[in-house]
Formats: C-alpha cells, sequence, structure tokens
C-alpha cells in the first residue's frame, strides 16, 4: 500500500476521538496547512477526493494543483469538520474550479453545497459555477425545510474569486462565514453577491464586488434577517463590513434587513452610469447603504455607518425604519441627480432618513455631503407644474414635517455646499 493510501485511510477513518483539543476556528487560520495534506489530482483521485469531503472530523488540507478542473456533479461537503480546500500556487487565477451543478434540492445548482460542516476553509480558489439558469458558487445549507434543519457554522472564503449568478448564497441559521481579500463577480440580473440568511456572524473585509458584463444586479451584499426563507423570524447578529469595495452595476451596494448590531465602514462604492436604473417597470435611485427593519417587528438597535465613501448613488445611505445607531464622518458628495427619480419622487442625495416615530435615535456627524448633483430649488409636486419652488436639502427625512427631529443639538458638523440645506427648514 502506498504512504498516499495509507494517509487516506487514516484520513477517512470514522468515530475516531481527536486528541488534538479544541478545533481551531476557521477564521483564525493561518496559510499553513492543516492536519494531513492530500494534492489533487497528482496524489488523489476524484473519487478519494468526495470521499475526503465528507463524514470526519479529521483535519486535512486537499491542494488543488494549477490548472482548470471541472466537477459534474458538483463537490458536496456534507458531515464535516476541520477541512481546508485550498489552490496550490496561492493565486485563485492559476487553480479554477468549474461545475454545472448536477445536485438536487434547492441545491442543485451550486458548484460546491456545502451542509452538517463546521470549520471549513476554502482559500486561493476560482469558484465558477456553469449550470444553465440560477448557478450558485458556494451554497451553504443550514436550513433545508420548515421540519427539517442542517447546519452550518465557520466557513471562511480567503483569497478567492467565485463567478456565478449568485456568488455566495446561506440559507438561514447559518452560522459565521467569513469572506476576506475576495473578489465577487454576480452575473443574474436579480442576483446577489453574497446573500445570507438569518444565522450570526457575517464578516467581509477587502473583498471587491462587480458584475459580468453587461448584467445589472440587485446588491453586493444582501442580508434577509426574519424574511429569509424557512427563518424562525430570527434577526442577524454582528455584521461587520469593513474595506470592501462595490464597482459593479448593482441597484443597491449593501442591503442590510433585520439586523441586531451592524458595523459597516472604510467601504467605498463607486456605481457606473447613471444614479437611476431600471428596475422592472420603473426606474429607482442606487443607494450605497441601505439599512432597514424587514419582516422583524423590532428594529435594527446598535448599527454603525462610518468612513464610507459612495459615488455615483441617488443616496450614499438610506436607513429606513432604522432604531438607534451612528451614520458618521461618510464621504457622499456627488450623490443625487439633476433630474426627478421615477420611484422616490425626489432627487436624491447624500442621506435618506424614514423615522419609524417622531423620536430620532440616529446620530448623523461630520458627513461630507458637497457638491451634491441635485438641484438646490425644485418644484415641490412634480405633477403640479404650478407648484411653489422648495428648498431640496442635502438629508431627506420622511415624513417631512420631522426633518429637524434627528438635528435638535445643531448641524453635527455635517458638510454642505454654500446655498444647501442641511434638511428641511434649516438654515443654509
Amino acid at each position: 500500500m502506498t504512504s498516499t493510501a495509507v494517509r487516506l485511510l487514516g484520513a477517512l477513518a470514522l468515530g475516531l476521538t481527536l486528541t488534538l483539543g479544541a478545533a481551531v476556528p476557521a477564521a483564525a487560520r493561518t496559510r499553513k496547512p492543516e492536519g494531513q495534506v492530500f494534492r489533487y489530482p497528482s496524489e488523489i483521485s476524484e473519487t478519494q477526493l468526495r470521499i475526503l469531503l465528507q463524514n470526519s472530523d479529521d483535519p486535512a488540507t486537499v491542494i488543488i494543483e494549477k490548472g482548470d478542473h471541472t466537477f459534474s456533479p458538483q463537490l458536496f461537503v456534507f458531515n464535516r469538520s476541520n477541512l481546508t480546500i485550498c489552490g496550490a500556487t496561492g493565486r485563485a487565477g492559476n487553480v479554477r474550479v468549474f461545475s454545472d451543478g448536477g445536485g438536487s434540492g434547492a441545491g442543485a445548482t451550486a458548484a460546491i453545497l456545502v451542509e452538517q460542516a463546521r470549520n471549513i476553509t476554502f482559500r486561493d480558489l476560482t469558484i465558477t459555477a456553469t449550470a444553465a439558469s440560477g448557478g450558485q458558487g458556494l451554497r451553504l445549507s443550514a436550513q433545508l425545510a420548515t421540519d427539517f434543519s442542517s447546519f452550518v457554522d465557520g466557513v471562511t472564503v480567503d483569497g478567492c474569486r467565485i463567478e456565478a449568478e449568485f456568488p455566495i448564497v446561506a440559507t438561514a441559521a447559518t452560522r459565521n462565514l467569513t469572506v476576506t481579500d475576495s473578489t465577487i463577480e454576480c452575473g443574474r440580473a436579480d442576483g446577489f453577491g453574497v446573500a445570507w440568511g438569518d444565522g450570526p456572524g457575517l464578516l467581509i473585509s477587502r473583498t471587491r464586488f462587480t458584475t459580468a458584463p453587461g448584467v445589472e444586479a440587485l446588491s453586493a451584499v444582501f442580508v434577509q434577517g426574519a424574511g429569509a426563507q424557512f427563518s424562525e423570524g430570527e434577526r442577524t447578529r454582528t455584521v461587520i463590513l469593513t474595506r470592501n469595495k462595490v464597482t459593479g452595476d448593482f441597484l443597491r451596494g449593501f442591503d442590510l434587513a433585520d439586523v441586531v448590531d451592524a458595523r459597516i465602514r472604510r467601504n467605498k462604492f463607486n456605481f457606473p452610469g447613471a444614479a437611476s436604473r431600471s428596475f422592472g417597470w420603473i426606474d429607482t435611485g442606487r443607494v450605497g447603504i441601505l439599512l432597514r427593519r424587514g419582516e422583524s417587528s423590532s428594529l435594527p438597535a446598535d448599527y454603525e455607518i462610518t468612513k464610507n465613501r459612495v459615488r455615483g448613488a441617488f443616496y450614499g445611505a438610506w436607513v429606513l425604519n432604522g432604531g438607534q445607531g451612528v451614520v458618521q464622518r461618510n464621504d457622499f458628495r456627488r450623490c443625487g441627480s439633476p433630474t426627478r427619480d421615477a420611484f422616490f419622487r425626489e432627487f436624491g442625495g447624500g442621506l435618506r432618513l424614514t423615522l419609524f416615530s417622531a423620536n430620532c435615535r440616529i446620530d448623523i456627524l461630520r458627513n461630507d455631503m458637497r457638491k451634491l448633483k441635485s438641484p438646490r430649488i425644485a418644484q415641490s409636486d412634480p405633477d403640479d407644474g404650478s407648484s411653489p419652488l422648495a428648498d431640496v436639502p442635502a438629508v431627506v427625512v420622511i415624513p417631512q414635517d420631522l426633518s429637524g427631529v434627528c438635528f435638535v443639538g445643531g448641524d453635527g458638523g455635517n458638510r454642505t455646499s454654500n446655498g444647501r440645506g442641511l434638511y428641511l427648514g434649516a438654515n443654509e
């Protein structure tokens, strides 16, 4: 028996008790291989690879060698913990994995499907879904039906490129996904770069979101919260989005519904084309960061939108029925539009607030909203040519009669161009 076969048998043994202590969380791992190391395809066959992906807790690293590798059916990580799948060269472009899915159920079109798994890492790979329709790059299935639960906890995507109509899909009850130093390319008009359910622990950092040529997608990151399929009404806890770049043709940069706490810091959004874009039968404005209550009865309770830079958006950010939070030190310059939007029926601006009650608990501090593209004065009623002219402020508050409630202590150090009111009724 060869040494490779001996190592493979050892890694596949079931029922062994680990003596190495608690598993290291995936997000904390280094690039040093974990456990036994297997190289595909020089050392192990595709059949042996598929066996390695299932039914074991033993730490193992699978190194996929340079080149293009096509799998049909999909790669299925099942009942597995403590596994790393990585490219051999440290460059995602050198190791490409293709799959049209070929599975069954909701994950049938996924290039890689993960169920009943903990501490799984994908590193330095290009993952491309080639399904004819609805292809998913990486699917994390923790809730398969209302009466049938799985689990996925602690998945890391590091230094990868994922190309699919829906690059990363995580169902309700998925926990702790980390995406770092990666590129996410969305290839479908109603697609999302990362679609997250309602589980805790979403960290995305230093990752670029783009769209395939000619594709007008919905959102780079979409947190569904209580509205996720099979959700039991949970709100998402601990969302951290930092130092990412959104450069694709998205309608919303980040769309976060029903979060308990979120930190959105130092991200850059640069939307191509006009500030408004067609969506179905209507044109609607792009929004850099949308934070909102969705299906939950509770409002977002602890969020921070800080030091983000948004260009080419109708609104830099929109807080829709938000609870207590902070919007500070963001660069929303040159947002807005010279023409009124058909959906909002407004000209846009730096920030839009839709208040749930007259008690505003949102701190709006030191944001830069100069050089907005919206006019400073326009007719108050777009359907009435004889309506009086009204100011178009940098911050639009709905309902309008509550425009000043978030600025009771002054202007908060926010910057606007000369002649532009900060909010409706504010001094210039």
